[in-house]
């Protein structure tokens, strides 16, 4: 029945044949159909064109419902939201929407079609294999499977933390067989955490590999046992806390000198009790002390009853009847800057220097021989002319400085009491009282108020001359 127009309104058409739009570019519009109210039998409707529908359209057939099917050439070259249809090429159904691009409508896919999970190798294949592809390369990459046997994880990127490398546990793993590490640089497992072991760790072959190198190296080893065997060699650790090796001998092979208590080749912290015979180069110790019998005198630091040529680490106290002289006149210290002795008890003591100083803290360096004031930001500053403040002079080699142990950005020697030299401007005769000329410079004055004298002169200069001439620090 081939049909112009027909315009049915609120009716109903019913076919007893097949309805066959010839035409290719008519339409069919279909309202909402409801049934009874208005519905549309017919056995076949066939049409070349498109069918558009305002409603649903429902089947109530047992068998099948056919879509659209072609290869990914033939699809629609504008595709609207909700298009669906079974594409070919991919053995897939297929539906265009989000990202306005066509997607599978089967299992797990992207839209770009790079990230996806199959079930078999092929369509029909039936291996029943999930294989697992990543498109974050912009192509399609196997990454893992999983079957029956085992699932493997295929990409290779090694692991230098524990966010790193193929495969990442962010928990705990639990492994109930055996466990195969290949590794690469020697290191085939790294963990920040602990390993818990219930069984013995035993290594492939015998005496080819290491716990640790000669730079990564384990710090604390716990043993509950009683022996450690090296080479043959028993360690062993009987009650009592006491160390004991069953064959061989204790070598200290390090050639390290000794200049404590805690350094050398061999240190020990408590007493040593030997049974037996102790060989040192030449000194045979069977038993009581270390006794240097010999009455030869020490002139120097390789002669005398006992001679060290290293160094000597001793933890108790020194006892000795005579004198202790360095190898040379002004070359040795006693203590460092870091390592200070404590108290000096003493009759008396001698030095090369003439003065006493005490260390300040100064607003900006001053060299020696400069008059400073206390006053300015710190502790002293450069003196002002006829300063009542005055404190002193910057010495350059004090015989006793007080407070050494001052720190910060600007420290100096101030000299107190004996001869320090001092810059001065002249006229300066010997014995004058020295007051400050300002500028750091000291001047004469001898009708001097409280608080202004430094000193008296030790020596002499003519006119308004200025010079650098010893000053008795103190003296008034």
């Amino acid at each position: 029945m081939a049909l112009q127009r027909i315009n049915t309104g609120y009716g109903a058409l019913r076919l007893d044949g097949n309805l066959t739009v010839v035409s290719t570019t008519a339409n069919v519009y279909l309202g909402n159909v409801t049934y009874p109210l208005g519905s549309i039998f017919a056995s076949n409707v066939n049409t070349s064109g498109n069918i558009t529908a305002s409603g649903n359209i429902a089947s109530t057939s047992t068998a099948y419902t056919q879509i659209a099917s072609g290869n990914t050439a033939q699809r629609p070259a504008g595709g609207v939201l909700g298009m669906i249809r079974y594409n070919s090429t991919i053995s897939s159904y297929e539906g265009f929407g989000a990202g306005s691009a066509w997607s599978s409508l089967g299992g797990v896919k992207s839209v770009d079609g790079y990230a996806y999970i199959t079930a078999e190798a092929s369509a029909g294949a039936g291996d029943d294999v999930l294989r697992f592809y990543s498109g974050s390369t912009g192509s399609s990459l196997q990454v893992m499977w999983a079957s029956g046997g085992n699932i493997s994880v295929l990409p290779t990127t090694a692991a230098t933390s524990t966010t790193t490398g193929a495969l990442q546990v962010a928990g705990g793993a639990s492994v109930a067989g055996n466990l195969y590490i290949g590794g690469s640089a020697g290191n085939a497992i790294v963990a920040t955490g602990n390993i818990t072991v219930t069984g013995n760790i035993l290594p492939t072959a015998n005496v080819t590999y290491d716990l640790g190198t000669s730079e990564l190296r384990w710090r604390d080893l716990f043993l509950s046992g009683t022996t450690i065997n090296l080479g043959g060699t028993t360690i062993s650790a009987p009650a009592g806390g006491a160390l004991a090796v069953s064959t061989g001998n204790i070598v200290a092979a390090s050639s390290q000198a000794s200049t404590s208590t805690t350094t050398g080749a061999l240190v020990v912290r408590g007493g040593a009790g030997i049974a037996g015979a102790v060989y040192n180069g030449g000194v045979h110790i069977s038993s009581g002390n270390i006794v240097a019998a010999s009455g030869t005198a020490s002139t120097n630091a390789t002669t005398g009853a006992l001679v060290v040529a290293g160094g000597v680490g001793i933890s108790g106290n020194v006892f000795t009847g005579g004198w202790i002289i360095p190898t040379s006149n002004v070359s040795q210290n006693l203590g460092s800057t870091t390592s200070w002795w404590n108290i000096f008890y003493g009759k008396s003591t001698q030095a090369q220097y003439a003065d006493l100083a005490e260390n300040y803290l100064a607003d900006r360096p001053y060299p020696a021989g400069t008059v400073v004031e206390f006053g300015g930001d710190k502790e002293v500053t450069i003196s002002a002319p006829e300063t009542t403040r005055v404190a002193g002079v910057v010495s350059s080699n004090p015989a006793h400085l007080m407070n050494g142990a001052l720190q910060g950005p600007n420290v100096v020697p101030v000299a107190l009491q004996g001869r320090v030299p001092c810059q001065v401007v002249g006229p300066v005769a010997k014995g004058d009282l020295m007051v400050s000329a300002g500028f750091g410079f000291a001047k004469t004055n001898n009708h001097p108020q409280p608080g202004q004298v430094i000193g008296k002169a030790l020596e002499e200069v003519t006119g308004q001359n200025k010079a650098i001439i010893e000053v008795v620090v103190g003296r008034v």
